[in-house]
């Protein structure tokens, strides 16, 4: 039988997430607690296979939360419930229990889903908005705005046509029109690999940019000057390729591409280095 714990502080919100728990199609057993029960910890140590934690805008707060559930209680897994449809800060360095989050404005159905998908050992990371999905609509139409969860499919091959910048992953030769090379090893990067590899890895161009780069063992700063785009624009690129990729590591990521087939500009995958 699973666990659940629900942390929330709205009172009536609580109660109304503990109900629809009630109504999932498995055996589990759901209890709800405020921010004042998560700092003061249970009386004796309980197992919780899922907590609902309830997360607010600010970074520092959400982590103080996080490690306040791990240290009182020790979740097995963990899946934050958030204000915002999509967070305003990274997740990259939290927890490994960290199973994913999810909007309170999604619908009832989507809230079960995503339970019974953290349950089942998957991961519900949101995709990253596309900068359309949340455009206001065309002027006289009241179409609403998409959220994440009508984004989960990855489109077919035919649909990705967003251009590749003009960079250096584009072109064969170096910045000094000597081939691309790392420790020796020549690695091409074309703007054919690059459609290619992309939509084998369901990513957008500068995604697989980031991750060529990442797999080169670049930092985010010579990244973001690589490619010519701030270290914050580099920095949410790599995040949203580990959600594509569902990782949370640089060599994870890399691992993942590989494993897919993608040769990320090497001609031998296995020369692909390994990062510390």
């Amino acid at each position: 039988m699973a666990t659940i714990m629900v942390v929330e502080p709205n009172a009536l919100l609580r109660m109304g997430l503990l109900t629809l728990l009630r109504t999932l199609d498995c055996s589990l057993t759901s209890t709800g607690i405020d921010y004042a029960q998560l700092f003061h910890g249970a009386p004796s140590r309980t197992e919780t296979d899922l907590m609902l934690l309830s997360v607010p805008d600010a970074y520092d707060r959400m982590t103080e939360l996080v490690n306040a559930a791990q240290e009182h209680y020790a979740p097995r897994r963990l899946l934050l419930l958030s204000e915002a449809r999509t967070l305003p800060y990274s997740l990259l360095n939290l927890p490994p229990v960290l199973a994913g989050y999810i909007s309170k404005h999604a619908s009832q159905e989507v809230l079960k889903t995503s339970v019974l998908l953290v349950l089942a050992g998957g991961k519900c990371f949101p995709l990253p908005d596309t900068g359309q999905a949340d455009a206001p609509p065309p002027e006289g139409r009241g179409s609403p705005k998409r959220r994440w969860y009508d984004q989960q499919s990855s489109p077919p091959a035919s649909q990705w046509t967003e251009p590749a910048p003009d960079n250096l992953l584009h072109a064969a030769n170096g910045r000094d029109g000597m081939p691309a090379t790392l420790n020796g090893t020549q690695a091409i990067i074309t703007p054919e690999l690059v459609s290619r590899e992309a939509v084998m890895l369901h990513l957008t161009h500068r995604q697989y940019e980031v991750l060529v780069l990442l797999a080169k063992g670049y930092p985010l700063k010579k990244i973001s000057r690589e490619l010519n785009i701030s270290v914050a624009t580099a920095k949410t690129h790599a995040e949203a390729l580990y959600q594509r990729l569902s990782v949370n590591s640089r060599n994870a990521a890399v691992y993942a591409a590989v494993s897919r087939g993608a040769t990320l500009g090497w001609r031998d995958p296995g020369m692909v280095p390994h990062m510390p």
